[in-house]
């Protein structure tokens, strides 16, 4: 069912100034159609009242005129305010889209914060980490790798949004090998748009067709590369800019501060089992 336009909204403003527009020029043609018949009148009648008698044909010619020309004046002033309204009605749309999304991301970044406090899991963080960032950069992948120091192999550890994650999950990549690859060894974050260069990212793949739009970053942790976050997108309409890259820095920072809370409390608990060794060995020896 149709709903009635209201003059506040922005096409019942259009509506309301276009009645206004044939008011105007219904009024102006009556007023116009009257003054034709009381100069016919006047022509006619005995005592002319019109002092510049055999004028008034050419009177209302150039009062026509004169009508007509103030008529395209007013719809051209009147489509100059149509569209500047437009505009400014597009400008308040996209104020509107950026507060939001604003909004989203500092109530991600604080869920995602109270999470690392409470979590040591560093596992229950990355896979929370993957959700929200879907959540905030509406992708339709994202993927954290963590590092093996020991065979220098990224593995993915979390990822979200992928047809088939069992695939996912558990791939590696070398150092150097695809777009993760070239972040992780260069140590630089990634904007990428359109299609992706094979001789700049050797042995790239991806599990979709296409990438319309991508960003990727590294983590570093203690001045080392601990992983990779990456956030992509297939679907055309959905660009990403240095915003948004900035924002995906503080998801990395955030699973970087997680790395390192967890690789302090594994050598805390380390470091307290090798004390109560000695201690129990130094027992046994007295």
């Amino acid at each position: 069912m149709d709903m009635e336009r209201k003059p506040g909204t922005g096409e019942g403003l259009d509506a309301h100034f276009w009645r206004l527009w044939f008011l105007l020029v219904g009024v102006s043609l009556v007023t116009i159609g009257a003054l034709a018949v009381s100069l016919i009148g006047l022509r006619s009648s005995r005592e002319r009242a019109w002092p510049w008698a055999g004028t008034e044909t050419a009177l209302l010619i150039a009062l026509v005129a004169l009508t007509g020309v103030f008529a395209v004046y007013l719809t051209y002033q009147q489509r100059r305010i149509i569209r500047l309204r437009s505009s400014l009605l597009a400008v308040e749309e996209k104020s509107r889209e950026l507060s939001r999304r604003h909004r989203n991301r500092l109530v991600a970044f604080y869920s995602v914060s109270a999470v690392v406090g409470r979590q040591n899991d560093p596992q229950k963080v990355f896979n929370y980490i993957v959700r929200l960032c879907k959540h905030v950069f509406e992708a339709e992948h994202v993927s954290l790798m963590i590092l093996d120091r020991k065979t220098q192999m990224l593995e993915v550890r979390a990822a979200h949004g992928h047809a088939h994650p069992e695939k996912v999950v558990g791939s590696k990549k070398r150092i150097g090998e695809g777009i993760s690859g070239w972040v992780a060894q260069n140590r630089e974050p990634l904007l990428l748009g359109g299609a992706v260069s094979e001789e700049k990212f050797p042995g790239h793949h991806t599990f979709d067709d296409s990438i319309a739009s991508a960003m990727v970053v590294p983590l570093i942790v203690r001045d080392e590369v601990s992983g990779v976050l990456s956030v992509s997108n297939s679907v055309a309409g959905i660009e990403y800019d240095e915003e948004d890259l900035d924002a995906l820095r503080v998801f990395s920072e955030i699973a970087e501060y997680s790395i390192r809370h967890n690789e302090q409390t594994t050598w805390m608990r380390q470091t307290i089992e090798s004390l109560r060794g000695q201690k129990e060995t130094v027992s046994d020896v007295e």
